[in-house]
């Protein structure tokens, strides 16, 4: 202390202070000594009175300062003890506020549900592949009802061990490939590969004797060695080109890439549901885009064939549509083949022996051993009946083919472009157990093939083509309405023309509609440029 007062002191008498100088703008001894305030405006020596007045402010200081210390010292000392308990008082509310939130969960009425309803609860969400949901949309990559309900678990540890514990809620595999993989795009974190890439590219654009490039083409990294084909990039622009053919070379590899981890987490995902589903029904869809990817997929599920109870086949290349057909699928019920291109059914596939719903989409018909009388529901959609030997027609085959539909409840089928005006049966079909139809026709007389005398639902579009039902172009197109209406119960009707303008007519009343359909309690009519003079008025 006395080291740092002399040094203090030194520094008082070593210089002037200055108008600006800290301490002059603060009291100091200039103020509480006037005897002195003339040595600090002056390099002048202390007088022997004014060194023992200087001696005694020495002395008071520093028994001011040794105080001032420990106060400082003990307000320390208060602070950490402050922020210690202010710690301590932070963990024990957050203490309180678990032990809170504890009691509130022992006190939910949640817990007070018996196990029964809890399972109720999670039979409402199992996943459920809808049975032919795609086929009025066309399009077969649509989502099921609801996904495996999961976040349910979230709420405790309770129901987290419900979803473990309960099979069926495993019982569903839905593999539809690339749907996080769309739309990819380069990112930051890829900018070295691509720079390297464009440099890569300019080092080849600039070898000795290299002919300019008119084009450039993109490597496929899949491994159906599928070539991609893109819009070239022309000679102008050298250094834009060479970023983008690499940003696209780099987009191609990454999901190729993505696509394969894709793939092999599927597999993972598959082994397990068939493991924790236990030995109940299982069903599946599986988009089978990448052939040699989809192969320990489609040998998973063969393993374990005999649980399938609905199984989805979206694009099932010919070899394995065979592997398939020799399946032991002694439990398939429900089976959709869906392919986007036509597809002709081998001779030596077979149908599974139990199957009782069955959906076809861009099949050609080139045989007749489908097992139509014990089918309850069939949807059909974009397929092809073959030319019949000379002594049959087409339409006999088909016609024939429907007419085995006698257990069928469900039906769909879209005719479009498909029945031309001679294009008919001798007699008409009957459905004896028909309760829900759905159809997509252009032929005006399609009600007129068909029997339905249980119909209780029917849904249709039907696309007028004047072409193609050989009547004048400006007749007034009547709205087709089915013959037996007594069990109808639900009606819903879209009607469109190729030629406009149509004028369009009920083929009955409205009132006669009301009339024939007594329990009748849903009814659509979607129907452009109704003629005044048609009974909709009514």
């Amino acid at each position: 202390m006395e080291d740092n007062c002399s040094n203090e002191e030194e520094s008082y008498y070593s210089y002037p202070l200055n108008s600006n100088d800290e301490y002059h703008r603060t009291p100091n001894l200039a103020t509480k000594e006037p005897s002195l305030a003339h040595l600090f405006a002056s390099n002048d020596a202390p007088q022997p009175a004014q060194l023992a007045v200087l001696r005694q402010i020495l002395r008071n200081n520093e028994t001011t300062i040794s105080k001032v210390e420990s106060d400082i010292s003990d307000v320390d000392s208060a602070l950490e003890a402050l922020t210690a308990r202010r710690t301590a008082l932070l963990h024990e509310k957050k203490i309180l506020c678990f032990e809170k939130h504890q009691c509130r969960a022992l006190t939910s009425p949640i817990r007070r549900l018996p196990p029964e309803i809890i399972g109720e609860i999670f039979i409402y969400f199992t996943p459920v592949l809808r049975f032919t949901r795609d086929y009025q949309s066309g399009n077969p990559d649509s989502p099921p009802k609801v996904a495996i309900p999961w976040y349910l678990g979230q709420i405790c540890r309770y129901w987290r061990g419900i979803p473990l514990s309960l099979g069926f809620l495993w019982s569903i595999f839905d593999f539809r490939p690339g749907r996080r993989s769309r739309g990819l795009e380069c990112t930051e974190k890829d900018t070295h590969w691509l720079l390297a890439a464009v440099e890569s590219a300019k080092r080849r654009r600039e070898q000795p004797g290299r002919q300019p490039d008119r084009e450039y083409g993109l490597w496929s990294a899949n491994e159906d060695a599928t070539s991609y084909r893109f819009k070239g990039f022309h000679e102008a622009g050298g250094k834009d080109r060479d970023a983008e053919l690499a940003r696209r070379d780099l987009q191609v590899a990454t999901t190729a890439e993505n696509r394969r981890r894709e793939h092999i987490l599927a597999l993972g995902s598959l082994e397990l549901c068939l493991q924790r589903s236990g030995q109940g029904p299982f069903s599946s869809r599986l988009i089978c885009h990448h052939y040699s990817r989809i192969i320990p997929l489609f040998e998973a599920l063969c393993r374990s064939s005999h649980r399938l109870h609905h199984l989805t086949l979206v694009d099932l290349q010919e070899d394995l549509l065979h592997q398939f057909s020799q399946w032991n699928c002694k439990q398939l019920r429900r089976l959709e083949l869906v392919f986007t291109t036509m597809t002709k059914f081998g001779p030596t596939f077979l149908w599974p022996p139990a199957l009782t719903e069955l959906a076809l989409r861009n099949v050609y018909f080139d045989r007749d051993d489908i097992p139509w009388t014990q089918l309850s529901k069939y949807h059909e959609a974009d397929c092809t009946w073959p030319y019949g030997p000379p002594d049959m027609r087409t339409r006999e085959l088909r016609w024939a083919a429907y007419s085995q539909l006698t257990s069928m409840v469900e039906l769909t089928i879209d005719f479009s472009n498909h029945l031309t005006p001679d294009n008919h049966p001798d007699d008409p079909v009957l459905l004896p157990k028909l309760e829900r139809a759905c159809f997509v026709f252009g032929n005006q007389r399609l009600f007129q093939f068909f029997d339905m005398p249980l119909l209780q639902n029917l849904t249709y579009s039907y696309l007028h083509d004047s072409w193609m039902e050989a009547i004048p172009h400006s007749a007034t197109v009547n709205v087709p309405v089915p013959r037996s209406l007594s069990h109808l119960r639900t009606l819903r009707v879209r009607a469109r023309s190729m030629d406009l303008p149509t004028i369009w007519s009920l083929g009955l009343g409205f009132r006669d509609i009301l009339t024939r359909a007594p329990e009748l309690t849903e009814i659509f009519i979607d129907v452009p440029c109704v003629s005044q003079s048609s009974s909709l008025r009514g």
